[in-house]
């Protein structure tokens, strides 16, 4: 499943809650990391929640481990 922005393909964006977090592995002045599990297909990856100022949620980012 591909995410689209205006005409950009982002093939790795994946909505987080198809992901089941179990640990948090990390926190640093622009966001957290928690070690997480993809719900369907069980592959393991590193979800990054980018804090951002002035905004009340952040942004994850996935990365595989």
């Amino acid at each position: 499943m591909s995410k689209y922005y205006d005409g950009v393909e982002f093939p790795f964006c994946d909505e987080f809650s198809k992901y089941e977090k179990m640990a948090k592995i990390g926190q640093g002045t622009f966001g957290e990391v928690f070690k997480a599990k993809h719900r369907t297909t069980g592959k393991k990856v590193a979800l990054k929640k980018v804090l951002m100022e002035n905004e009340k949620e952040g942004y994850l980012n996935e990365s595989c481990l």
